[in-house]
């Protein structure tokens, strides 16, 4: 007699009658939370390109195994960070990750922390990747049986290696007509979809699947702020929290309601404390100020205070492309 499980692991992955994917869910985050426990401890004493490649390694494949099954679309776009209540449980325990090795403080930006460190969501990851496996079901790398399972239009296509119609138009494939919810979401309604809607002309047409993987990447990824392999972890902190509005100031500590800020005015009684009067302004650090700007135009052989004040600003934040590594490593020391 074969007995009736509620659910049932199969190679990792927790199956349950309502296919809703609860318990693979909440299992694979308990696993994970302990690895974002220790990198709450590393960072006291790691540099950031070690936290990055411990929570990459050891943590975030808790997060992602068997995700091309389990993933929730957004509403309203594949690459919109509108998410489910089980995809916002996942992210938010990248999101702990992210301030631990970033030294952001909670309640930061998602995405000006994610732009700080190069990361990308992980809705975004598991739709690159479902996409990455229909790319080869289309081209038919993938088994016969699993290209049965979607449409190609009529007439025929012709061509080598990719699927492409007679017109020279890009494939369009037959959509999904989906009664609920849950079905649209799966695998093959939910990529059937973003290939037809989401997926550019010239990613459609890409006859070669790394070329492939690299244009669908760079249409989310973001460029990652360089910080030019500074190893002063105390010091990367607090120019992270300067580059990610919110830090000890007080018009960002003001902003956020914290209880020992009662205005968002400088302790000098001179302007607004925020990060253009921080660095450029305040007559507190005017000494301090005066010999960091004397070092910088040192470096770049100019007199820095004759360009604009925002420029200065971006400088000292993020050094500039204008010159080599070494003198923007100097800058942000």
């Amino acid at each position: 007699m074969v007995k009736s499980e509620v659910e049932h692991k199969h190679i990792g992955l927790i199956l349950d009658k309502k296919l809703n994917f609860n318990s693979h869910i909440n299992a694979q985050i308990k696993k994970a939370n302990k690895g974002v426990g220790a990198l709450k401890c590393m960072s006291k004493y790691a540099p950031r390109k070690t936290l990055d490649m411990v929570y990459k390694s050891h943590v975030r494949s808790h997060l992602e195994y068997c995700d091309i099954i389990f993933h929730q679309p957004p509403a309203d776009g594949e690459l919109s960070t509108k998410l489910s209540v089980n995809m916002e449980k996942l992210e938010s325990v990248q999101i702990q990750a992210a301030y631990a090795v970033s030294g952001a403080w909670k309640g930061t930006s998602t995405i000006k922390v994610y732009r700080e460190l190069g990361w990308e969501w992980l809705s975004q990851r598991r739709w690159y990747r479902r996409m990455t496996v229909f790319y080869k079901i289309v081209h038919k790398i993938s088994p016969k049986y699993l290209a049965d399972c979607i449409t190609f239009p009529d007439p025929p296509w012709i061509s080598v290696y990719g699927r492409q119609l007679p017109n020279g138009e890009p494939l369009i494939l037959t959509p999904f007509v989906p009664r609920t919810d849950k079905f649209s979401s799966s695998f093959f309604p939910s990529c059937v979809f973003s290939w037809n809607r989401f997926l550019t002309s010239v990613q459609r047409n890409e006859t070669d699947i790394n070329k492939f993987k690299i244009k669908l990447l760079s249409s989310f990824k973001p460029n990652k702020c360089d910080y030019y392999g500074i190893d002063d972890k105390v010091g990367l902190r607090f120019l992270t929290q300067l580059r990610v509005d919110l830090n000890p100031l007080r018009k960002y500590k003001f902003k956020h309601n914290f209880a020992d800020t009662s205005d968002e005015l400088c302790s000098f009684g001179d302007g607004i404390d925020d990060i253009h009067h921080y660095l450029l302004y305040c007559h507190w650090y005017l000494d301090i100020r005066n010999s960091l700007l004397d070092n910088v135009s040192g470096l770049i052989g100019t007199n820095v205070r004759n360009f604009k004040r925002i420029f200065i600003k971006n400088l000292l934040l993020y050094g500039c492309k204008d010159y080599n590594r070494d003198i923007n490593r100097a800058i942000l020391h």
